[in-house]
């Protein structure tokens, strides 16, 4: 390896740390809560009030979302509809699949989307936000309207 290789290595290096932040800052969003690599970012939904937006590991080569249904559900019981319904969502979405989470006997919903760091810009993180709020508050309505919520 030779100087320019090391500089170019590090200049990359740099550039993304605090990539998220950055992007972020740069869209005038706030963080409304970290955990570790994790951001939360909390947005207005019609059905949950406040529906937040988890983004972890902001400067890795791949960036995870997550927005969580406000369903919830004994793991033991969980509605054939719900279940069905999350699949049926997984074809319409384009920024996120939905799977069930078990923990301490109760069933949730989340839905995850990956992302290839190097490319994400303000434009993309904020489609991607959006586009996975908007899904979960259709998801939600839907598990409302069925009695679920």
């Amino acid at each position: 390896m030779n100087v320019t290789d090391a500089l170019r290595g590090f200049a990359r290096a740099v550039a993304s740390r605090n990539r998220m932040e950055h992007i972020l800052e740069e869209l005038e969003w706030s963080i409304d809560e970290r955990r570790g690599k994790t951001l939360g970012l909390n947005f207005k939904c019609p059905v949950a009030g406040v529906r937040p937006v988890f983004i972890s590991n902001g400067d890795e080569p791949l960036v995870f979302f997550a927005v969580y249904s406000e369903v919830e559900f004994d793991s033991r019981k969980v509605p054939g509809f719900a279940t069905n319904f999350a699949m049926v969502q997984n074809d319409e979405t384009v920024f996120g699949k939905w799977s069930a989470a078990i923990d301490d006997g109760a069933a949730t919903f989340r839905l995850l989307y990956t992302a290839l760091g190097e490319g994400l810009t303000p434009v993309a993180v904020k489609t991607i936000c959006e586009h996975m709020i908007e899904a979960a508050g259709i998801f939600d309505r839907r598990m409302k309207e069925e009695g679920y919520l």
